[in-house]
């Protein structure tokens, strides 16, 4: 009996871990942005093409952007204000879902319903 649960304890799910490097992945680099690199770090901010703070809850991060490509959120905004869907996509960028692939190596967006996009959108470096 000792021996089942040993053996059920080692096959548990490791717990995810994002801190590091990651790379952005997208076709198009963002304005005023350097390189598409983000660094997320033990303190729970993140840095680089993105900056901002993440939350881990089960293998699903939260980002909570303040800056995107060097600029403020307030001004990017701001600039989104007039667009058709400029709301809906402030609010996404207040807080965007990614749910981590089992081998901790991608970040893919999702709705927190089980849906998500086809193509990862950080890549561990």
């Amino acid at each position: 009996m000792a021996c089942v649960f040993l053996l059920a304890c080692g096959c548990a799910n490791k717990p995810v871990d994002i801190v590091g490097k990651w790379k952005l992945n997208t076709p198009v680099p963002l304005p005023g942005a350097n390189s598409t690199d983000v660094t997320f770090a033990a303190d729970h901010s993140f840095s680089g093409v993105y900056s901002g703070t993440w939350a881990l809850y089960g293998d699903v991060v939260t980002l909570h952007i303040t800056a995107m490509g060097g600029m403020s959120m307030d001004t990017l905004k701001g600039m989104m204000a007039s667009q058709p869907n400029g709301d809906a996509a402030s609010k996404f960028l207040d807080s965007m879902p990614l749910k981590v692939d089992s081998s901790g190596k991608s970040m893919t967006l999702t709705d927190n319903k089980g849906h998500t996009s086809p193509m990862p959108m950080f890549t561990k470096e």
